[in-house]
């Protein structure tokens, strides 16, 4: 389980990389040297407007967090926090932009984002949902349906 966590650390660590050379401000702090600029956002854990949700391991539970990260273009990134129901949408900067609200009743477990809208895998459903900017649902791509059909294997990126 605590392997499972670190990895998906990590994939968000190297998702986040291409905002590695932007400036940043608000809940990001940067370490600087001569030959490399890193930047680590810290998102405080909770259900407030500028938090996210965090559920720490324990002896019989995974730990959770977000989900996803998606980047759209070169200015701005979108974090899929599932465990409070919505996508936040951050600038450059890593300041909040908004606050989208996912339809009630989806296990979100993915996100990609188009310049029209979001692509969310609902996983205990078995389907992807196309949202608008709002957050409403304009489609539905319902998956094979077998046992384990989604069993880590689907991963949403957009054309």
């Amino acid at each position: 389980m605590a392997a499972r966590v670190l990895v998906t650390i990590l994939i968000v660590i190297l998702l986040i990389s291409p905002i590695a050379y932007l400036p940043v401000s608000g809940a990001a702090a940067a370490e600087h040297n001569q030959n490399t600029i890193r930047n680590v956002i810290v998102f405080a854990a909770g259900q407030g407007e500028r938090e996210v949700a965090i559920r720490p391991a324990g002896p019989d539970l995974e730990g959770a967090g977000p989900a996803a990260i998606a980047m759209l273009g070169e200015d701005d990134f979108y974090l899929l926090d599932s465990g409070n129901d919505r996508i936040l949408h951050y600038d450059r900067r890593a300041d909040l932009v908004d606050a989208i609200p996912l339809p009630a009743g989806i296990g979100a477990a993915d996100l990609a984002v188009t310049p029209d809208g979001f692509y969310v895998l609902d996983a205990p459903n078995s389907v992807v949902l196309g949202l608008n900017r709002a957050g409403k649902p304009t489609s539905r791509y319902p998956l094979p349906d077998h046992p384990g059909a989604l069993n880590g294997q689907i991963v949403l990126a957009p054309d």
